[in-house]
């Protein structure tokens, strides 16, 4: 029946185009047809239910056809409202009208015929299609919920059947079996690993044993100890079960291959979990859960039901699911104990009747029901620690970042990314809950794909975050914006460590001087900033066709409020290529004196001699008077005043400040590059001769200490020599007053006198 249907619907499409007539109606007759098998197919899955991959393929062809339909709809509904605008222009016919007037109003009215004819035809394949899907979904409940409540032969009744198989030998070894031309060849190409590893083996165990106990310090590092003692193991495992696994032997690969991956797992656990109680490792149930696990696993790929007897195969599984059981409890029992997972101890009773609802269904005959709570739950549950754990170890890495004072390894990151240790990381809390949102939104979709979703549902449930959704025009995208924003500190941060490499490491071994070099790097972070801002915004979906009318709206804006902005963003860029300052230059700027710590795109950061910061606008930088002591070179001139008392020997003093100057080994006495230092008579003061001594010093920097030092050897050389250095003297002389005033003062002193003496 359904090969007629396939052949039918073959048939229909090779000769759809010549009955239609017209190819615009091709497309959605094809969906149609296709719709129409799709009906006919499903009818017949009483009688033989198909796999779920044709019922998942089913379901995704009628999702396509739904979308598919739905464009139509929206498709045509905006022609038929461009054909109505057009007839309305035309307006109603009149008598008066001329023929091409006519023609056009029914060209007008047999396209809006045939748009409404598509429109319905489109809206109906739509509604045919989802009801189909809804069909198709009530059935796989209803078959799976059939499926589930299935009662196969309990555990007790294959208990009581094994002494039965145990007096019959040969249905006990019957099993099916590769067809490979010689199996014992391949048997033997599995073993032969072991045979050829094992005395490595025991050396390799033995020596590592010897290592650790004559060396305690490997004992820090027992995680790596324990991978070591297990590696040849694994390779040994894994060598085997390659060897089974080419010779075909799926049986006996897929249980050494577990049994390896566990064995590979345990130093990790046993690192991460717990401490060792009474000589017994805390972590072992967590071991043997996933080596368990691992075993199941292996034995339902390597399809182990249809390969031993019913009887061997239920007692497997159910001495599997007793042994999840209680290695689940027990871990779940260690883990409630831990403080971070504290909700597990008021959850643990309910979550270990969850555990043990799957054991106890397997054991009354339900296996498809136990199969499906323990996978359920077990997943639900390792899928919740595992997301706990990453996004424990998210916050670490957080917390590792910002703690202070920093471990090492925190302290080395951060000086590579090019922080301090007092710098706040940019976007750090932002991009760790972005992490953290983005692993719940994972832990869920997993979940949802655990608890038998459909592929369907768990497809549309990604579509809402891959895809996005409308609001009016625009078109947002959850992941796309969360990944925006995550590229964009992340390349922020990227930014950061490529200017550390280049200002630290590649920019040391080239000529360029400092200035250069921190233009350079400057510069690099800046492009690196705008790349990572319009590449995060071309992921989170902006049309950079629509930045004409923000280019108009930010012009406004900056003839307006922004000019002042602007013009310090131009005058930074003048700043950084002509470069007339640079970090570490000493420059005065009206009045503001000090060193330049840093250029950027806005303003100019000067510290002055008292370290006060002074943000200075880049236009003043521009358009005023700016000192620079350093742009050319670092010399500068130092000159000191000196004054000696009249009758000193002037040419004494000469040679003397000369020598002094020629001696410091700042001054520059070459005369190549600036001028020798010179000794000049000012001229003949008040109370001294006046001398100036000019010289030239390799740094700048260290005028005033040169100034100082060179003041210091002119007063121990002019004590050595007995030359003066006078101060100022003022003799005062009073005037003589006239004979008569005299006199007068005399006489009234003596009549003041008089009464004294007669008494």
């Amino acid at each position: 029946m359904k090969r007629c249907v396939l052949i039918l619907s073959a048939l229909l499409l090779l000769i759809l185009p010549t009955l239609c007539g017209a190819e615009d109606k091709a497309w959605y007759m094809v969906d149609e047809i296709r719709l129409n098998a799709i009906r006919v197919e499903v009818g017949g899955w009483g009688l033989s239910p198909p796999p779920p991959e044709v019922i998942n393929k089913r379901l995704a062809t009628l999702q396509t056809l739904m979308e598919s339909a739905s464009k139509c709809v929206e498709d045509t509904e905006k022609e038929l409202s461009q054909v109505e605008i057009k007839a309305a222009v035309l307006g109603d016919p009149v008598a008066s009208d001329d023929s091409e007037l006519a023609r056009r109003r029914s060209t007008l009215e047999a396209d809006r015929k045939n748009l409404e004819q598509r429109l319905a035809i489109c809206r109906l394949l739509n509604l045919s299609a989802r009801e189909l899907q809804k069909q198709i979904i009530t059935w796989r409940q209803k078959n799976f919920t059939s499926a589930l409540l299935d009662r196969q032969q309990p555990v007790w009744k294959a208990i009581t059947a094994l002494p039965a198989l145990i007096a019959s030998p040969q249905k006990l070894y019957e099993f099916k079996t590769t067809t490979h031309p010689d199996t014992n060849l391949m048997l033997l190409a599995g073993f032969f690993p072991l045979l050829l590893l094992l005395p490595l083996i025991l050396t390799l165990d033995r020596r590592i044993k010897s290592w650790s106990a004559e060396d305690p310090e490997l004992k820090r590092h027992k995680a790596a100890l324990m991978f070591t003692r297990r590696l040849p193991a694994i390779a040994l495992l894994t060598s085997t079960a390659s060897g089974f696994y080419a010779g075909g032997i799926l049986t006996l690969a897929a249980p050494v291959g577990a049994l390896a991956i566990a064995l590979a797992l345990s130093p990790l656990v046993e690192r991460y979990f717990s401490k060792e109680t009474l000589g017994v490792p805390a972590s072992f149930p967590l071991r043997v859960l996933i080596t368990v696990a691992l075993l199941a696993e292996a034995l339902v790929i390597a399809d182990i039901e249809s390969r031993v007897p019913e009887v061997l195969a239920i007692l497997a599984r159910s001495v599997l699911m007793i042994a999840l059981l209680g290695a689940s409890v027990r871990v779940l029992w260690t883990l409630s104990r831990h403080p971070r997972l504290a909700l597990l101890k008021s959850i643990r009773f309910p979550l270990i009747f969850c555990l043990a609802f799957g054991p106890v269904a397997d054991w009354l005959g339900y296996r498809h029901l136990a199969g499906f709570a323990t996978v359920g739950v077990l997943g639900t549950l390792t899928g919740g620690l595992v997301t706990w754990a990453i996004i424990l170890g998210v916050h670490k890495i957080q917390d590792l970042l910002t703690q202070v004072p920093a471990e090492q390894t925190a302290r080395t990151l951060r000086h590579a990314l090019g922080y301090t240790p007092e710098e706040q990381i940019k976007g750090l809390k932002l991009i760790t809950r972005g992490l953290t949102v983005i692993i719940f939104l994972a832990y869920g979709m997993l979940v949802t794909k655990i608890w038998g979703k459909t592929a369907l549902q768990t497809t549309t449930l990604g579509n809402f975050f891959l895809e996005g959704f409308r609001v009016g025009n625009t078109v947002i995208v959850p992941v796309r914006i969360i990944l925006a924003v995550f590229l964009f500190f992340l390349i922020l941060n990227l930014s950061r460590w490529l200017k550390h490499q280049m200002g630290e490491k590649w920019l040391t071994h080239t000529n360029f001087d400092k200035g250069e070099k921190q233009s350079i790097v400057t510069l690099t972070g800046y492009v690196l900033t705008g790349f990572a801002l319009f590449y995060s915004l071309s992921i989170a979906g902006l049309e950079f066709k629509n930045l004409a009318i923000i280019a108009g709206a930010l012009s406004v804006g900056i003839g307006f409020g922004l000019q002042n902005i602007v013009n310090n963003f131009v005058s930074g860029l003048i700043l950084l290529f002509e470069r007339p300052v640079r970090p570490g230059d000493w420059v005065v700027v009206g009045e503001t004196e000090g060193y330049v710590k840093r250029v950027s795109i806005r303003f100019t950061h000067i510290q002055t001699f008292d370290r006060a910061d002074v943000l200075v606008p880049n236009s003043d930088l521009i358009a005023n008077q700016v000192t620079n002591w350093m742009l050319g070179d670092p010399f500068g001139r130092v000159m000191v005043h000196v004054g000696v008392a009249y009758g000193t020997d002037t040419r004494k003093v000469h040679d003397l400040m000369m020598q002094i100057a020629e001696d410091h080994p700042m001054v520059l006495t070459n005369g190549r590059l600036v001028p020798k230092p010179r000794v000049l008579f000012k001229g003949f003061g008040d109370s001294a001769l006046d001398f100036e001594l000019r010289c030239h010093i390799r740094d700048i920097d260290y005028r005033m200490s040169v100034r100082s030092e060179l003041l210091f050897a002119i007063d121990d050389a002019f004590r050595k020599e007995n030359i003066e250095i006078p101060f100022p003297q003022r003799v005062l002389h009073r005037a003589a007053a006239p004979r008569d005033e005299v006199k007068e003062d005399d006489k009234a002193e003596d009549d003041t006198a008089a009464p004294e003496k007669s008494h």
